[in-house]
Formats: structure tokens, C-alpha cells, sequence
């Protein structure tokens, strides 16, 4: 429902500022019409003076303004002021243009100056309108003022080194800077109007630029990005681009060197009541070298120079990432250079590029590696060579399973598996099989003292195993388990060693038993058969002395 309400809202507030638009043009053609035909000798409505008594006027004015902080908004973004322009209430975002007109038989004066202010920090705009010193000028006056900072816009036009839309004045300004947007990208200014009959158009003069535009789309220029308005005495130094829109104009927008911009510098420039000095600043390069925004060095350098390794500083090192420089060489600098460090997460596990018939790698290596790692792996040919784990007889059988986890059977596959450097002397290697399948494999790596079997675990499919130093020289056998052989020979032991004795005991009590019963029922028969008196007595005695022999059987 929020979703819903704020999307109508938009929308409702879309139309009405469109509705506005269609009803200032209207009005604006009615009154122009009502002026025109019955005014015609009075002369304009609205006078904008910021030129005619600049040292005089004090309202309206911005003078000596500095700022070196990051400035981001959405549209009509400047380093000093977002736009110089009349606010227009209903759209506290959009401003009333200079071509408004108001019919009430009297005339009015206006000023709007910015006078030598300079800015040094980035300006980025999410939409349209982004300059170093004014995103939008509708009216008034931009004179002696200087940028340096990096001017943006994400996703908008009208980008400008000093305003980004401009229909006033422009005059001994200067930009070094570099610059990025869509339409309509320049030096001094992104895109200016032309004169008609009923305004003014824009004016760029005396100006000097040494911009480097890193993205556009269409329409860039060194001194401004499309030929609209009126350029003269306009300058600049590029090895790349034209002054206009492609083309360069004597006496409007007019290439120079380096070196005749290095003589000009601190001289004056402009007419003798404007008479503005060319910044040293503007001839001054630096190479600067930033981490996470902290400016770690500065260097001053020469137009074209070229350094090496030397001066680059220390990388500081982040958790989790690895840094390198986005850039690699310092050639030909002929511009203010930033240098960046770019922090990259590690990749954590770097895969063979080797793959089973799964599309699955072979091998898999943990550790800290940047992009460049590469995993390398070569398959051997399988032999039982110095392999002394097989057994060789009945008896080594035996052992084997009694004394191990499992039997070696075959030579499934061997490798030499070569891991980059990333600072670690142990890593964990992962291994797939053929089959997928990591259960009843063992795995071998060659040492210097012959193979020797590898501690191994589970992760998945992938057998993993710890290998030591940047090559491993592995063999993988097939193994059969031996758990059941223990455990048979556990239950023969358990039959010798307990039952048996018992069952042994057993017997041979029962024998002693039968042998003592036996001689007893001798011995009574011998006595009787002495002392008997006669046949039936002796029957009788006979009878007597089975008796006791059947009940205690």
C-alpha cells in the first residue's frame, strides 16, 4: 500500500508540475504578446544588472566563496551555488527561467553574482545540471572563479568544469578538472541558449580550461559541450579534445600549448574593467595517491613527465582484501594524476581449470589469491613406482587389514599440483574423483623420504588433503575398508579366549565326573560280592547298591 500511495503521489505531483509548465508558457505568451503590442517603446520588463555596477552591487551576491567538500545531490549541482535563478515555489527543485516576463507598467532590477570563489572538491549529481561552480544559470553573472574538482553526473546531461546550463554570463573563469556525463559535457560550460528576440542567449569569454573528460555520450567539447550562445577569448590546453563540440573556433575556442598557457599565467585577462589574473594553479600538476580517501602522497610533477616504481608509496593492507593501483605505469603525465588503490576480496578458493565430465574441477586450492592466481595441474602417468603400498604376500595382507582402515588396491590417478604463492606455506587442497565419489580413496604425496599417506576428510564430493610448498606430487589410490576382517577376528578371539576355555572346562569336569562314578560303583560292587552269604543276599546287596547309583545319577 506504501508502495502504491508514494507511486501515485509521484505521479500527482508529475502532472501538476507539468500542468504548471503549459500554464507559464501560456501565460508567458499572453503577456508577451500584450507587452509587445502595446509596450513596445519601454524596453524590457526585468533588467538583470550584475554586469553593468559589479563593484557597487552588494545584494545578491556571492564573493571570495570556497569549498573543498564532496557536494552530491540529484539535479542543479554546483561546488558554490546548485542554481542561479529566481525559485520557483510550486517545484522547490526546478527554478522560473529567464524568459519569464511581468506586465504591471513598471520595471524591475535584478543581480545575482558569484565572483572569485573556487572549488576543489568533487561534485556529483544523480541527474542533470552538475558544475564546478553553478549546476544551472538562468540569470546574473559567474566571473573570476576557478574549480578544480572532478565534476559528475550518474545519469543525467549538462555537465560543465564551471556550470553545467547556462543562459547568463560567464566571464575570466578557469577549470582543471576532469569530467563525466551524458550529453552536453565541457570545460567551462555544458550547454548554453542562443539569442532570440525576446532573451538573451549565453555568454562565455575570457575563459581557460584544461579539463580531461573520461565519459560522454555525445556532444563534448574543452570549452564547452555544444555551440550555443556567445564564445570569445576562450582557451585551452588538450592533446585529445576540440573546443566546441568537435571543432575549434579561432577567437572563440582556440587551442594553446602547455607552455603558452605556463607564459600567460599570472597575467591579466579580460577587458580593462574586468581585468581578471590567469591562475598559477592552472599550470601547477600534481600526482596524488589515494586509499579509501585518504591522500596517502603528493607530488608535484612536469608536463609529460614520466616516473617509475619509486614513487609509488606503501599499499595499506585490509582485512580480507587484496590492493593493488589502478594504475601500473606514469607515462606522458600531461594532467593532474590521481592514483588509486582498488581493495578486491580475496578469492578464497582457486580452482583447477582442468574439469571432470561434470564441468566440475579437478582441483580446488584454499587460500588468499587476487585474480590473477592461476592453478596449474599436470596428470602423471600412473605407476607403482616407489608406491610401497601394496600388499606382497598373503601375510602382508593380513597385517594390512588388522593393523589398518583399509587395503590399497590400484593406482587410480597421479598429479603434480602447483600452487601460486599467496604468503602461506600450507594449504588445503581439495581433490575430486572420477566417480564422484571420495569414499574408500586414500591419497599419497611424494617427500623427500619416499610417499607417505595423507590425512584426509570430507567437503562434499571433494576429498581434502593438507600439502606443503608450491608443488605437490600426489597419487590416489583405491582402497578396500578392513573393518569386517577386524571384526571377525575380533569374534575369533573372542571364541578362544572366552568361550573356549569354558566350554573346555566344561568337558572335562563332566569327564572327571563319569570316571568318578564309574570307580565308585566298582568298588561297592568288589565289597558286596566278598561278604555276600549267599545267592540272595547277594542279589539283594546288588539291588541295594544300584539303588543309591540311580539316584545320584
Amino acid at each position: 500500500m506504501n508502495r502504491d500511495i508514494s507511486s501515485a503521489s509521484e505521479s500527482l505531483t508529475a502532472d501538476i508540475r507539468a500542468i504548471n509548465d503549459q500554464f507559464s508558457k501560456i501565460s508567458d505568451t499572453i503577456v508577451d504578446a500584450i507587452y509587445h503590442t502595446e509596450n513596445a517603446a519601454n524596453g524590457d520588463v526585468v533588467h538583470d544588472i550584475s554586469e553593468t555596477a559589479l563593484a557597487s552591487i552588494t545584494a545578491g551576491k556571492a564573493i571570495s566563496c570556497t569549498n573543498d567538500a564532496y557536494v552530491e545531490g540529484d539535479i542543479n549541482i554546483g561546488g558554490i551555488v546548485g542554481s542561479v535563478a529566481i525559485e520557483n515555489q510550486l517545484d522547490p527543485e526546478d527554478d522560473l527561467a529567464s524568459s519569464f516576463s511581468l506586465y504591471q507598467y513598471q520595471s524591475y532590477e535584478l543581480s545575482a553574482i558569484v565572483q572569485s570563489c573556487s572549488n576543489t572538491g568533487a561534485v556529483v549529481a544523480k541527474k542533470d545540471c552538475a558544475g564546478g561552480i553553478s549546476g544551472k544559470m538562468d540569470l546574473g553573472l559567474l566571473i573570476g572563479c576557478e574549480n578544480y574538482g572532478r565534476i559528475e553526473s550518474e545519469t543525467g546531461d549538462y555537465v560543465g568544469g564551471i556550470a553545467g546550463s547556462s543562459t547568463a554570463v560567464i566571464r575570466g573563469c578557469f577549470a582543471k578538472c576532469t569530467l563525466s556525463g551524458g550529453s552536453f559535457v565541457g570545460g567551462i560550460l555544458g550547454c548554453g541558449t542562443d539569442k532570440t528576440s525576446s532573451e538573451n542567449g549565453s555568454v562565455v569569454s575570457d575563459c581557460y580550461a584544461m579539463v580531461d573528460i573520461v565519459k560522454h555520450r555525445q556532444h563534448a567539447g574543452a570549452v564547452a559541450g555544444f555551440y550555443a550562445g556567445d564564445f570569445s577569448q576562450n582557451f585551452f590546453v588538450s592533446d585529445s579534445l576540440a573546443g566546441i563540440n568537435r571543432l575549434s573556433y579561432s577567437g572563440q575556442a582556440e587551442p594553446i600549448s602547455y607552455w603558452e598557457l605556463v607564459e600567460r599565467s599570472g597575467i591579466s585577462v579580460g577587458s580593462a574593467e574586468l581585468s581578471i589574473q590567469l591562475p598559477k594553479e592552472l599550470t601547477e600538476l600534481s600526482l596524488r595517491f589515494v586509499a579509501d580517501g585518504v591522500v596517502l602522497k603528493t607530488l608535484p610533477i612536469e608536463y609529460g613527465a614520466t616516473l617509475d616504481e619509486s614513487v609509488y608509496p606503501s599499499l595499506p593492507q585490509k582485512e580480507g582484501y587484496y590492493a593493488h593501483w589502478d594504475r601500473g605505469t606514469l607515462e606522458e603525465l600531461r594532467f593532474d594524476t590521481v592514483v588509486t588503490a582498488v581493495y578486491t576480496p580475496y578469492v578464497t578458493a582457486l580452482a583447477s581449470s582442468e574439469l571432470r565430465e561434470t564441468n566440475r574441477p579437478i582441483f580446488f586450492v584454499e587460500g588468499k589469491y587476487d585474480d590473477r592466481a592461476v592453478l596449474s595441474i599436470r596428470a602423471g602417468v600412473t605407476t607403482l613406482a616407489g608406491l610401497n603400498v601394496f600388499p606382497q604376500s598373503f601375510r602382508d595382507a593380513l597385517l594390512g587389514c588388522l593393523t589398518g582402515s583399509a587395503l590399497s588396491r590400484e593406482v587410480i590417478e597421479q598429479w603434480t599440483v602447483v600452487i601460486p604463492q599467496d604468503g602461506e606455506e600450507v594449504h588445503t587442497v581439495r581433490y575430486l574423483a572420477p566417480n564422484g565419489d571420495p569414499d574408500d580413496l586414500q591419497i599419497y604425496i611424494r617427500k623427500d623420504s619416499g610417499w607417505a599417506a595423507a590425512e584426509t576428510w570430507t567437503v562434499g564430493s571433494y576429498l581434502c588433503f593438507a600439502a606443503v610448498g608450491e608443488n605437490a606430487e600426489i597419487a590416489v589410490i583405491s582402497t578396500m575398508p578392513t573393518w569386517w576382517v577386524r571384526v571377525i577376528a575380533a569374534v575369533l578371539a573372542f571364541l578362544v579366549i572366552i568361550v573356549f576355555p569354558r566350554l573346555t572346562l566344561r568337558v572335562v569336569r563332566g569327564v572327571k565326573k563319569h570316571r568318578m562314578a564309574h570307580r565308585s560303583k566298582t568298588v561297592y560292587t568288589m565289597a558286596i560280592s566278598e561278604n555276600a552269604p549267599s545267592d540272595t543276599a547277594s542279589a539283594t546287596a546288588a539291588t541295594a547298591i544300584e539303588a543309591p547309583a540311580k539316584r545320584k545319577k
